[in-house]
């Protein structure tokens, strides 16, 4: 019995909160003062039951329609074209030349590098001036620059033995003496074997706007 009045004492603080609100409240006086008064027995309730769905309409849920696949019909053409098997076929044919070779030479202030490239941009070999067996600055004289291209159209010459109509093109890198002797042994007794599979002389020397602040002129 105890128990029972610790919990309507728990209560009733609630019940004074809603009267003063003003809130409605579904049960019947008679049975507030059953809480007052616990040794009577509460009289029936008159009130209706509840109708939680007329109150609170459930929302209708619909499911996702079913996933069948791409539509069919005029949504797709009827005769799709095989972009990949036709290129391969002119490929084979000889219509369309294939990825082309490539000699990069870099060269700048302190040395020259050259290197050979197959199509699809592995590199065969790679060749400076200080493999070529110069030493200190040396390493980006002309006769550098120049020994090390020799040596990297031999390596492509060698690599294009195999293919029926192979192209090459040559990637050209800063301002050095390197540059001017590259582009001499293309067109001297050395590169004549690859001279007229020359396709293209590209210039990747970059060309600085703005930025940051260059470095101090070296004083000698």
């Amino acid at each position: 019995m105890s128990l029972l009045r610790q919990r309507v004492a728990a209560l009733r603080p609630l019940r004074q909160s809603c009267r003063a609100a003003g809130l409605a409240t579904r049960a019947d006086t008679s049975n507030l003062a059953f809480f007052d008064d616990l040794s009577g027995t509460p009289p029936p309730s008159t009130n209706p039951p509840l109708d939680d769905s007329s109150s609170f309409p459930q929302p209708s849920i619909t499911m996702d329609p079913e996933d069948t696949g791409p539509p069919k019909g005029e949504a797709y053409p009827l005769n799709p074209i095989k972009v990949n098997e036709s290129k391969s076929a002119e490929i084979a044919q000889g219509k369309l030349q294939q990825s082309v070779y490539a000699i990069y030479c870099k060269s700048n202030k302190s040395n020259t590098i050259v290197s050979a490239t197959r199509p699809s941009g592995h590199i065969l070999r790679t060749y400076s001036g200080g493999a070529m067996g110069f030493k200190g600055a040396n390493r980006s004289s002309y006769e550098a620059g120049y020994q090390s291209c020799v040596a990297a159209f031999k390596v492509l010459e060698k690599a294009m033995e195999t293919e029926k109509d192979p192209k090459w093109q040559l990637y050209l890198n800063g301002r050095g003496q390197g540059r001017d002797a590259c582009l001499k042994a293309v067109v001297s007794t050395e590169g004549q074997v690859l001279k007229h599979r020359l396709v293209k002389v590209i210039d990747k020397t970059p060309i600085k706007i703005g930025g940051t602040r260059s470095k101090k002129m070296k004083r000698r």
